[in-house]
């Protein structure tokens, strides 16, 4: 999926991408950069993964299919 950075630097995460990670106004994201890639992790998830098990109330890494779910945004 291809978006366009705005005039401050900002870039809208997709509400079906929003919702699928339980992310909300002020939800904290870890940015890391890999060469010419940034990776953007919510930082629950990113949290989650460091630890063993997953503490109470954690959310859960999942495995989102990014391509059928970019193939749906793009339809609408």
């Amino acid at each position: 999926m291809m978006k366009k950075l705005g005039s401050k630097g900002e870039v809208i995460i997709p509400k079906e991408f929003r919702d699928q990670l339980g992310l909300q106004k002020g939800s904290a994201l870890v940015l890391q950069l890999h060469g010419r890639t940034i990776t953007i992790t919510a930082e629950s998830v990113h949290v989650a993964g460091a630890v063993k098990g997953h503490p109470k109330g954690a959310a859960k890494p999942r495995e989102i299919d990014w391509d059928r779910l970019g193939a749906r945004l793009d339809k609408k």
